[in-house]
């Protein structure tokens, strides 16, 4: 069972892996390269989808649902692509389709194919290919997790820290975050430690 984790490598996210995974069945998408012995993604590599170190033997075609999913999300996926393109307006509306396509191609072939059975990532997708991770990992049942940093400051131990959140789901980790602030559980806890 292969795992895919977005995040740069750092000695305790090695050792938290290596306990749950074998060596060898892990993919990293990082920014910086520790292990020497891991697979590595770094981010210039995901985001053109030429791995140096990957090559995929079987390619799966685009079926109608990917292009649906493809089309629902298109607004967004060239908002992100546009982050990274230095001169956006010379660059034509349908070169960017045809990349963002042939992006989702790249994924879904590497995720299905490698096999990647969990994808965990350090922050919630913000990137274009972590997006797109993203949206092939729900459209087809890939067991994905992020973790991600909030605006929540919460009392533990007569002191104020930050609260981590970790979800599965960008519209619930959403609507989850809005309900707690309308909730206003922890104003009288914040004021005993102020």
């Amino acid at each position: 069972m292969s795992l895919l984790i977005i995040k740069s490598q750092s000695e305790g996210w090695i050792n938290l892996v290596n306990r749950f995974s074998k060596k060898n069945s892990v993919v990293w998408i990082t920014g910086n390269r520790i292990d020497k012995n891991s697979v590595c993604i770094n981010h210039k590599e995901a985001l053109l989808c030429k791995p140096k170190n990957i090559k995929l033997q079987k390619h799966i075609k685009l079926t109608k649902e990917d292009f649906d999913l493809l089309n629902k999300n298109f607004t967004f996926l060239n908002d992100l692509l546009n982050r990274n393109l230095i001169n956006i307006d010379q660059i034509n509306y349908f070169s960017k389709r045809e990349f963002i396509i042939n992006s989702f191609k790249f994924w879904k072939n590497f995720l299905i194919n490698y096999p990647i059975k969990r994808v965990i990532s350090r922050r919630a997708p913000h990137r274009f290919y972590d997006l797109i991770i993203y949206l092939i990992c729900t459209h087809y049942k890939i067991k994905i997790l992020f973790i991600d940093n909030t605006t929540e400051i919460f009392p533990c131990k007569n002191r104020l820290i930050v609260a981590n959140y970790f979800s599965n789901n960008l519209n619930k980790r959403t609507d989850n975050f809005l309900n707690k602030k309308k909730n206003n559980f922890l104003a009288k806890e914040y004021l005993k430690i102020i």
